[in-house]
């Protein structure tokens, strides 16, 4: 279905087509100026989208060097952690409030720069180097439109985006949606190697297990044992794990980005515990780790998630040391 003429979303295709080659920041004001709103794109919105989709994803325009599409996304849902492939430019305008994470790659280790929770209205430019995720982790749905685009020359200007598989340490590429758990027809090829600090590592693991949880219900941890599912519940209360996120936790872990750090490890960990009380509470197999989760009755209590991290982990921590 192709938008109306004389409606704000042609005349934003309209712009767009005169723009042969464009930039971050005049995308980003392009979709600014525009009159758009949620009601303009409702006929391309995909709210019944199967559980194995991370979010519904509609192609509105291919202009050739660029392209308009339309996400929704339901409470809980979240895109994996990607690039955008051949994309040059583009801009994505949020109709809800969006939780937004950036992420740098440097000497083959990923990791979580900032995560933040963005106001609807507001427009994110996109530029080629940009690692991202985004989701909705409140409790109505909503829509956000993307424009992406590229020289002429190239063809799928989203085609051969990087989707970063920290589960397997391995990076795919992928022409369609940046979806948790892609069946392996979905992957054009694999590249191994990739590794994941450790509250990248966390946060993307808690992603797959929700997504998991959605796609087969949460009982699928103790009904399926050798299941990506169960690997991953059992992964959330290691040891291993922990004492590495207890060491990011420290003050010298990061000398220079003290106040982004703590930040980051408090969204995380806080994520991790959530998922952690909701498993004990449903499944059996991972019951016998009641203790990890049972202080979070009086910390999910706190106005404020300042702390958290180390809160929880002052905490639970003899137990996680044994």
């Amino acid at each position: 279905m192709s938008p109306s003429s004389h409606d704000p979303l042609a005349e934003l295709i309209a712009v767009l087509e005169r723009k042969p080659v464009g930039s971050p920041r005049e995308t980003a004001e392009v979709l600014r100026r525009s009159r758009i709103t949620a009601e303009h794109l409702a006929a391309f919105a995909d709210f019944d989208h199967p559980a194995e989709d991370s979010y519904g994803r509609k192609l509105v325009h291919d202009g050739g060097h660029f392209e308009v599409m339309v996400m929704s996304w339901l409470p809980g849902d979240m895109a994996a952690i990607h690039d955008h492939g051949r994309t040059q430019w583009g801009a994505v305008r949020l109709f809800g409030r969006a939780e937004h994470a950036t992420f740098r790659l440097r000497d083959g280790q990923l990791s979580t720069q900032a995560r933040s929770q963005v106001s609807s209205g507001t427009t994110l430019p996109v530029h080629h180097q940009l690692i991202h995720q985004m989701g909705n982790q409140g409790s109505e749905p909503y829509l956000t439109l993307h424009v992406y685009g590229a020289p002429p020359a190239h063809e799928g200007i989203t085609s051969q985006a990087r989707l970063y598989e920290l589960h397997r340490d391995r990076v795919q590429r992928i022409d369609g949606g940046m979806f948790f758990g892609l069946r392996q027809d979905e992957v054009t090829s694999e590249e191994p190697g990739v590794r994941a600090d450790a509250c990248t590592r966390l946060r993307h693991h808690v992603e797959l297990l929700k997504r998991q949880c959605r796609i087969h219900g949460v009982r699928v941890v103790d009904s399926e044992p050798a299941s990506v599912a169960t690997e991953i519940a059992q992964w959330l209360f290691g040891g291993s794990l922990w004492r590495a996120v207890e060491a990011a936790v420290q003050p010298d872990a990061h000398p220079h980005s003290e106040g982004s750090r703590i930040a980051v490890v408090d969204q995380e960990v806080f994520a991790a515990a959530v998922v952690q009380r909701m498993l004990v509470d449903k499944c059996d197999s991972v019951g016998e780790f009641k203790a990890l989760a049972e202080p979070l009755e009086s910390l999910l209590a706190e106005p404020c998630r300042g702390g958290f991290a180390g809160a929880y982990l002052r905490q639970v921590g003899q137990r996680l040391r044994h």
